[in-house]
């Protein structure tokens, strides 16, 4: 056996494996086990490999690509060169051909992925079918007009915590938009283009008040029928304050609370509005609260994955979740015929996005 094709041969005998202990994997994680269970189950596979070899493509490509210039620069219209670079190609479509593409087991990762990061944060990322039940829950909230050209919300994933007896249902999304702005080229020179940037934030029902709006970036975008200033002039200075009622806002925004809610707006800069009528939040921030810490492109065996998958998380939703649990214990609720007197009350001083 020739050394090409002993290279073959051992290429394709690893990839096959591979291919096996996919469906393997695959099979094992139809089964939905507790994540402890799953973990445990991929390491007794100890180090059955789970990555695919290409390296014989890899090397065959860079000599074909290699050839392929010698030839074109030494060429002259002679046969060798030409031979030369017909090699190349030649080189080339064997490289092609023993090529095994890796998408099946990207796809096992991203399902492994969501899976683990469901059981440990207790949500459910997505789907085409879920998504109808928010459409346009955006047009309820004055937030989403940033951008001239596009608006676009994408839901990532939703659940819901059990705090102190009560129910909070959450989706977090990230919000993309498109604005037409003068954009800085050259030392003196300015064009108009299209600028796309991305927030990130969270639709949460049930807060414990309604009509309350904590504004660093939209303030005109986010005012409510009543202007407040709290008793902390620095928080005054880097936030605007509004509302429906104003023994809402005292109580919401009591000196007591004020330095916890200065602290989580600082470090998830944005918007926080919550309607008049539903006591829904709605939250937009700049820190990306979809990123995985994951480091799964180093695997190369079941055990590897597994050792891998027990160490993902999402550091800044962790963050989130918990400013945002901690701000839900910290106010207390009233009841519900109280408020529905105070959005009454103050349906005169009618709430506006453009004021």
């Amino acid at each position: 056996m020739s050394f090409i094709d002993q290279q073959i041969k051992e290429q394709r005998d690893h990839n096959k494996q591979t291919r096996q202990n996919i469906k393997t994997v695959k099979a094992l994680l139809e089964t939905k086990p507790p994540i402890d269970v799953l973990l445990q189950q991929l390491r007794n596979m100890s180090n059955q490999t789970l990555y695919i070899n290409n390296s014989l493509t890899v090397n065959t490509v860079i000599m074909g690509l290699i050839t392929l210039c010698i030839g074109i620069i030494f060429t002259s219209f002679s046969i060798w060169a030409i031979s030369l670079i017909l090699f190349a190609f030649c080189m080339l479509l064997f490289g092609y051909s023993v090529y095994t593409p890796s998408t099946e087991l990207n796809a096992l990762f991203d399902e492994l992925n969501n899976y683990c990061l469901e059981n440990k944060y207790n949500f459910k990322f997505y789907s085409e079918q879920d998504l109808e039940q928010h459409k346009h829950i955006e047009t309820n909230f004055p937030l989403f007009k940033l951008g001239s050209q596009k608006n676009n919300i994408h839901f990532l994933f939703n659940g819901q915590w059990h705090i102190q007896e009560h129910t909070y249902a959450y989706s977090v999304f990230d919000y993309q938009y498109v604005n037409r702005e003068m954009v800085r080229v050259a030392k003196d020179k300015w064009e108009l283009k299209d600028v796309q940037r991305c927030l990130w934030g969270i639709f949460l029902e049930n807060f414990p008040v309604r009509g309350i709006s904590i504004s660093t970036q939209q303030k005109k975008l986010c005012r409510l029928g009543v202007e407040w200033q709290s008793s902390d002039i620095r928080f005054n200075q880097s936030f605007q304050q509004s509302g429906i009622d104003e023994f809402e806002l005292a109580r919401f925004l009591s000196p007591e609370r004020l330095l916890y809610l200065e602290k989580i707006l600082h470090q998830f800069s944005g918007d926080f509005y919550v309607h008049p009528k539903t006591a829904t939040l709605c939250w937009i921030c700049d820190v990306d609260l979809s990123q995985i810490e994951s480091d799964l492109y180093q695997v190369n065996t079941v055990a590897d994955l597994a050792d891998q998958l027990a160490k993902i998380r999402m550091p800044n939703f962790e963050k989130f979740a918990d400013a945002l649990k901690h701000l839900i214990i910290e106010t207390p609720r009233r009841s519900s015929r109280f408020r529905s007197d105070i959005y009454k009350v103050s349906s005169s001083s009618s709430y506006s996005s453009n004021a």
